[in-house]
């Protein structure tokens, strides 16, 4: 009977840690999205500004804000990886 209850204990253990496992990668995948959004928004808006830049000031300013818009999300992202 004792020995059941090893395997048990085992079983629930393994269980445990392919659960936290597979809640890492999850987060992992989620922080992976969020930052490859982020980064392709900053380099469209980078492009949109450089195209526009010496044409329309009023675009090349929306663009820039919008970057900075984009950086203002690191600490954010910082505190979600912690």
């Amino acid at each position: 009977m004792s020995i059941g209850i090893g395997q048990d204990i085992t079983d629930r253990k393994y269980a445990k840690a392919a659960s936290v496992l597979e809640e890492r990668n999850r987060i992992a995948r989620e922080i992976h999205d969020i930052l490859a959004q982020t980064f392709t928004g900053i380099i469209l808006h980078m492009q949109a500004a450089t195209q526009v830049l010496t044409d329309d000031l009023e675009a090349t300013q929306a663009h820039l804000e919008m970057i900075d818009e984009c950086f203002s999300t690191r600490p954010t992202t910082r505190i979600v990886i912690r």
